[in-house]
């Protein structure tokens, strides 16, 4: 025969110890107390029960006790019993009491442990070095990012205080005095640096460090700082200085303008706080996992064909965490606010931005990042560099980079390479020039004397026809070697193109806006991008298919700049199953009747200071890769092109046939 055995814990072995207790005290003397032995059941229960299991055994052991006094002393009542049974109920309830107590300081460990844990969890995600110091500036936390950009471990550098040791050697001494400074004025610390990394080469990073008041005193009890790297936009200000070395030789009248915008630029941009923010992407998590199961591997192909499903999986984001430095940096007075706001508001592109975010889940990427600019209040926008890191629990986190000034030099380096390419483009159009007027002068020349001849001949008193047919004979061959001399000129431009690659439109239309972001503000313009969600891909030489927007938006702002009221510029990017199309529309005065069929002739411009070979130049482009491009006046009253591109399958099958 066998038995099965329970295994007893701490609870059932006090229940028994409590069971023979009550028997003990029951049968016991009348002057002896023996319920003082539930303290040591107690004591026994604390080690396997649950608060709320010990609220019971105290409970019982307390039923237990006046249950046998009742039975034992019922009907003799004396004082001395009573002040037994009291002594007794009191040393377990002080018993019980100590034991709940001690459970409870536990729990409230275990809690700050666990939260000290996500703490640590938070800033170890974090892209960027985090530290913190006293406010004497004793260094005395670093986040795992130090030991993985740095190569030195937090714990030996916190104990040995040498954390200069990694600054450049021509940056020690002036960072140590704006130490110095910053704490002894209890005032922001701000520096861009050499740091050394672990591969031993030195980068430039930006350090920011704000101090943290007692809200009792207001005293300053310790700082807190972050690290971020910026060696991009020290290197972009070297070469705009190289860019405009190179103006002052080419263009002279553009010097003193440039070395005056130059000097405005000269200091390294002070970027602003590291901004965060947590999503939940809530309900488009298990969607995105009902997708991995149901064998689907392309995500944007997949949500292309499923809209009302994509626009589920966006709508289910929310924001259910930002830092005070976000909601500064937007406008909003709360840090509530702003998370209150939906995330497909907060930025420009804010549906694109989202997207991306769902493919990040959706493919498990450790992180992306970008460029978007955010919407804050009352219309204020700023451009950031924006990454986006998973964690742990299924949440993503975004930090933000102000590129603000950034933009300022990006700015300046695109007016800089502007007007070097258009001294390039002059120099390139003379020497052009000169060369096709050196070719075509001798046949031009020999048309003239044969013209010149053909009349003498037939002015004579007999007139010699057949000289004059032959002379007539001549000129149409010296007519058909210009013919020839043009078409040659026209295949030498034309097999210069770049090489055809596949483009998505939809990229090209937001880097032409970016282009022409300074001329758009010059002429208080809005250039607004309707963009299809799914890839718009054609194939085309991706520089010339840019000069296209890059002329019909120029042309568009130019139309609008007499008129009052909006200037507004919109251009739409939309496919088909078999092309894409592209459409540029403005709310200026349209064409005059008559006009839209010379718009595409050469040397036909509504420009005072026009050349007219813009849009013929436009036109040539999208037909040399298999496209159309017409204009007409758009339904609004302003100028509307629209030219189309077969897409890349099509293209593709176009080329095999």
């Amino acid at each position: 025969m066998k038995f099965s055995s329970v295994p007893l814990n701490a609870v059932h072995i006090a229940v028994v110890l409590a069971a023979g207790v009550f028997l003990l005290d029951l049968f016991a003397q009348p002057d002896v107390t023996m319920s003082i032995l539930y303290v040591l059941v107690l004591v026994i229960a604390a080690g396997g029960a649950s608060e709320r299991r010990m609220f019971q055994m105290v409970a019982g052991c307390v039923a237990l006790t006046i249950l046998s006094w009742l039975i034992s002393h019922g009907a003799a009542l004396l004082w001395s019993s009573v002040l037994r049974l009291l002594f007794s109920l009191i040393t377990i309830a002080l018993t019980g009491a100590l034991i709940l107590s001690k459970k409870k300081l536990q729990r409230v460990r275990y809690e700050l442990e666990e939260s000290k844990f996500e703490l640590e969890n938070f800033t170890n995600s974090v892209p960027h070095i985090l530290w913190r110091s006293t406010r004497d500036a004793y260094v005395d936390f670093y986040n795992k990012r130090y030991t993985e950009i740095i190569g030195r471990d937090s714990r030996e550098t916190i104990a040995n205080q040498d954390w200069i040791l990694d600054f450049h050697p021509d940056d020690r001494d002036w960072f140590l005095e704006r130490v110095k400074g910053a704490f002894a004025e209890k005032d922001d610390l701000k520096a861009v640096y050499r740091l050394k990394h672990a591969d031993g080469n030195y980068r430039w990073v930006s350090l920011v460090a704000r101090p943290v008041r007692a809200p009792e005193t207001g005293e300053i009890i310790r700082y807190y700082g972050g690290t971020s790297d910026v060696h991009e936009v020290v290197l972009a200000q070297l070469q705009i200085k190289e860019l405009n070395e190179t103006l002052e030789q080419r263009v002279a009248e553009r010097t003193a303008e440039l070395l005056k915008t130059e000097s405005r630029f000269e200091s390294i941009f002070d970027l602003s706080n590291l901004t965060f923010a947590e999503q939940d992407l809530g309900e488009a998590l298990v969607l995105l996992r009902n997708l991995h199961e149901q064998g689907v591997t392309d995500f944007r192909t997949y949500m292309s064909s499923h809209p009302v499903l994509l626009d589920r999986c966006v709508r289910s984001i929310r924001t259910v965490r930002v830092n005070r430095a976000l909601a500064r940096l937007l406008g909003y007075d709360t840090v509530e606010a702003l998370a209150a706001m939906p995330p497909e508001q907060n930025a420009e592109e804010g549906r694109l931005v989202l997207i991306h975010q769902l493919e990040m889940a959706f493919y498990k990427w450790a992180h992306i990042e970008g460029r978007t600019t955010l919407v804050g209040r009352e219309g204020r926008r700023i451009p950031i560099l924006y990454m986006v890191s998973n964690l742990s629990d299924g949440r993503q986190l975004s930090s933000h980079i102000d590129l603000t000034h950034q933009e300022h030099i990006e700015e300046m380096r695109l007016a800089a390479q502007e007007e070097l390419a258009r001294a390039n483009r002059v120099a390139t159009v003379g020497a052009f020039s000169a060369s096709i007027a050196h070719e075509l002068n001798q046949p031009i020349s020999s048309i003239v004397m044969d013209a010149q001849t053909g009349l003498r001949w037939l002015r004579r008193d007999a007139p010699d026809v057949a000289a004059a047919v032959r002379i007539l004979e001549r000129l149409a061959r010296t007519a058909d070697r210009i013919a020839g001399i043009v078409q040659r000129t026209r295949d030498s431009i034309a097999s210069g193109r770049r090489t055809v690659q596949i483009v998505d439109v939809s990229h090209i239309a937001m880097e032409a806006r970016n282009l022409l972001r300074r001329e758009a503000r010059n002429a208080n313009a809005t250039v607004e991008l309707r963009l299809a969600e799914a890839p718009c891909l054609v194939r085309a030489d991706p520089i010339e298919l840019q000069q296209v927007l890059v002329n019909l938006l120029t042309n568009a702002m130019d139309a609008m700049r007499e008129q009052e009221g909006e200037r507004l510029v919109t251009v739409a990017v939309f496919a088909s199953e078999s092309e894409v199309t592209v459409s540029v529309e403005d709310r200026g005065p349209g064409f005059p009747d008559g006009e839209i069929e010379k718009l595409f002739k050469p040397f036909f411009t509504t420009k005072p200071n026009g050349v007219g070979m813009g849009l013929q130049i436009c036109r040539t482009i999208v037909e040399s890769f298999g496209g159309t491009l017409h204009a007409q006046n758009g339904p609004l009253g302003g100028a509307l092109f629209e030219f189309s591109l077969p897409s890349a399958s099509v293209a593709a099958v176009s080329s095999e046939v």
